[in-house]
């Protein structure tokens, strides 16, 4: 049994269906990256899996436990963590207070435990320390972004899901939000990774899977993907 196993599972929004018969599989201390154009499902399997859509057919499992059937707060306690696109900060809150809202899980709550994974946090992510007091309307992209990451490690992930953590940013932020979700994975914790940019995100991976049309068009070893002649041509303009 894999740490999370998505066996066949078929995802539609009313009567359109967008999820296809996808399989996949992660293994615990593994960074696993999802890639694939606008509109390929790529977002909506991250919400399946988190039980935010609930899947049609097939099962999801996690550390051996079925969680497709599960409201996604019992999901948030396993340990499996979803940072959504686009951020979805509390923009009149502070910085502080949107990372401590992150620890609401029983592993992560208690004034001791907070303050012990916040110094960690702001360990990882410095700028958070310095933006801590600022409304979080009043940072930038990136910042925003680190944030989010940030609210995600709070709640103490055993697996945490990254949903394009580099979109819209400038070049120099993006390379400095995947060296964060390296040394996220180098301190051991298991992330499945949703990206556009395709050479950043199967450059710090293990394997990947190619979503297309909702389907899981290619997978392997993400150094075999990226000299994939298939996602030289579509994703990587080469």
């Amino acid at each position: 049994m894999s740490f999370l196993d998505v066996r066949n599972i078929d995802v539609s929004y009313g009567d359109v269906q967008v999820i296809f018969d996808l399989s996949l599989k992660i293994e615990e201390g593994e960074v696993v990256s999802i890639i694939g154009g606008n509109g390929s499902g790529k977002s909506t399997l991250l919400r399946t899996i988190s039980g935010l859509m609930q899947a049609e057919s097939g099962e999801i499992s996690f550390i051996g436990k079925p969680i497709h059937k599960m409201p996604p707060e019992d999901i948030v306690e396993a340990g499996l963590i979803h940072v959504p696109e686009g951020r979805r900060l509390f923009s009149l809150m502070t910085v502080l207070d949107n990372l401590i809202i992150g620890a609401h899980n029983s592993r992560a709550r208690g004034k001791a435990k907070v303050a012990e994974t916040l110094a960690k946090v702001y360990e990882l992510l410095p700028r958070l320390q310095e933006r801590q007091n600022q409304m979080a309307l009043t940072l930038s992209g990136g910042e925003q972004q680190m944030v989010a990451i940030g609210r995600g490690l709070m709640a103490q992930p055993k697996l945490l899901m990254l949903d394009e953590p580099s979109l819209g940013l400038a070049p120099i932020l993006i390379k400095s939000i995947f060296e964060t979700v390296r040394k996220i994975a180098n301190q051991g914790t298991t992330v499945l990774l949703v990206e556009q940019d395709v050479k950043h995100s199967l450059s710090l991976s293990d394997r990947g899977y190619v979503l297309e049309h909702g389907r899981i068009a290619l997978e392997g070893p993400a150094s075999q993907l990226l000299n994939d002649p298939h996602i030289k041509t579509a994703y990587l303009g080469i």
